[in-house]
């Protein structure tokens, strides 16, 4: 399967990914798509910074900070394997994180712990 005849959901070069996760508190992580193979089975993936505002007592709404530029970026690239569903796709970061293409929406964020 070549890239060009993947579904409609695979993933995209400059996709942004969007992990939520937490324990006590809610930790937003944002990724940007940089590369992917070209049987579209996995993407190298770069995390990127974000901006929070606060909204409420030790809470707030998280975005990913624009332009996604080298200079955005937090830590190595990744490569991780595409998770594809009826109709949205995912990567598992960790054991604990997925991420999910990012609607364009600010995420929760808090920060009780």
């Amino acid at each position: 399967m070549n890239v060009t005849t993947l579904p409609a959901i695979a993933p995209k070069i400059n996709d942004i990914l969007v992990s939520s996760w937490g324990y006590d508190q809610t930790n937003v992580d944002f990724y940007k798509v940089v590369n992917i193979t070209s049987s579209g089975k996995s993407v190298t993936i770069q995390r990127i910074n974000s901006s929070v505002v606060e909204t409420g007592f030790m809470s707030g709404k998280s975005m990913p900070a624009v332009p996604h530029t080298f200079s955005k970026y937090k830590g190595e690239p990744m490569i991780k394997r595409v998770n594809l569903n009826k109709d949205v796709y995912s990567v598992k970061i960790n054991s604990f994180a997925t991420a999910y293409k990012w609607d364009g929406n600010p995420e929760c964020v808090s920060w009780y712990a």
